[in-house]
């Protein structure tokens, strides 16, 4: 089995082109910023890492994530199951692992800040 890919869902306040998501290079404006969303993670009880994308189709973020800040908001798996960490992988996918594999079909919700 495996953790399905999940999608970022983000504030309304971002702009977007067609449905995705459009940031500028931080740089330009003379300070660095990160984006932040939430996603749901379906569990599938046995694996404990999955794969986050941050911006879906053919757009990237501006910058690569050098780190994540996050924590666990909801979901149906048990209390105690949480993220161990988020990992970025390029400009468009990060990898999230769990402190446990959890039961199969249970969910963590999770938000996330990704930093440049």
């Amino acid at each position: 089995m495996a953790i399905a890919t999940v999608s970022a869902v983000y504030d309304e306040t971002y702009p977007n082109a067609s449905g995705q998501i459009v940031t500028i290079d931080p740089s330009q404006l003379g300070y660095q910023f990160g984006v932040q969303g939430t996603a749901t993670s379906t569990l599938d009880g046995t694996l404990t890492s999955g794969t986050l994308n941050l911006i879906d189709g053919t757009k990237t973020l501006s910058f690569t994530p050098t780190k994540f800040v996050f924590g666990r908001i909801g979901g149906t798996a048990v209390a105690t199951l949480g993220i161990s960490s988020i990992v970025p992988v390029d400009n468009k996918t990060a990898t999230v692992s769990f402190t446990a594999a959890g039961t199969n079909t249970h969910t963590v919700q999770y938000f996330f800040i990704a930093i440049p």
